[in-house]
C-alpha cells in the first residue's frame, strides 16, 4: 500500500456519552412519546445531538476537543429556551440548563414535566432534587426507545447551526 501512496482509513474516535446512573430507579414516563402540549411551559423535554442516536448533551467536535451542550425544549413551541455549553459531562451541566429554562418559562409546581432518557445526567440523584426544587415532574422514557430522542423536529444540529 505504501508503494502505491495508499493508506489505511481509520475511523474517527468515538466519545460515548450515554452511561447509565448508578442511583438509577425506574421513574415513570409520564409523556409516552406524546411530545405535544396545550400551553407553553407545560411539557419539557431535553434536547437531541446529532452525532449519534441517544439522550446526552449534544458534543460538537472543536479544534480544542469537545464541547458539550445540554439543551431544554418547550414541546408546545418546540423552542430551546434552557442551554448550557461547557466541557464536561456531569449532571451539573442540565441542572445549568433546566435552571435556564426555569427562568425564561417560570414552571408550575406539580404540573409541568421534564422528559428525558435514562442517561445517567438525568436520572441521577442531584438532578431529580434540582427538578424537585423547581416543582417539575421528572419523566424517564423506556430503555431502549430511540423515539424518544427527537422532539419536535428540533435536534442537536440546530444548535450548532
Amino acid at each position: 500500500m505504501r508503494d502505491l501512496g495508499l493508506r489505511a482509513a481509520l475511523p474517527r474516535a468515538k466519545v460515548r456519552t450515554t452511561f447509565p446512573a448508578d442511583d438509577l430507579d425506574d421513574g415513570p414516563d409520564l409523556v409516552r412519546r406524546d411530545f405535544t402540549a396545550d400551553a407553553p411551559g407545560a411539557k419539557w423535554a431535553r434536547g437531541t445531538r446529532p452525532n449519534s442516536v441517544g439522550g446526552s448533551p449534544t458534543y460538537i467536535r472543536t479544534w480544542a476537543g469537545f464541547v458539550y451542550l445540554a439543551t431544554v425544549l418547550d414541546c408546545c413551541t418546540t423552542k430551546v429556551f434552557g442551554y448550557a455549553p461547557v466541557d464536561h459531562m456531569r449532571t451539573e451541566v442540565v441542572c445549568e440548563a433546566t435552571g435556564m429554562a426555569a427562568r425564561n418559562y417560570k414552571p408550575t409546581r406539580r404540573v409541568t414535566v421534564f422528559h428525558s432518557d435514562r442517561d445517567h445526567q438525568y436520572t441521577s440523584q442531584a438532578f431529580a432534587d434540582h427538578l424537585k426544587s423547581y416543582g417539575t415532574r421528572p419523566s424517564v422514557g423506556p430503555t431502549g426507545v430511540c423515539w424518544d430522542k427527537h422532539v419536535g423536529g428540533v435536534s442537536g444540529r440546530d444548535a450548532q447551526e
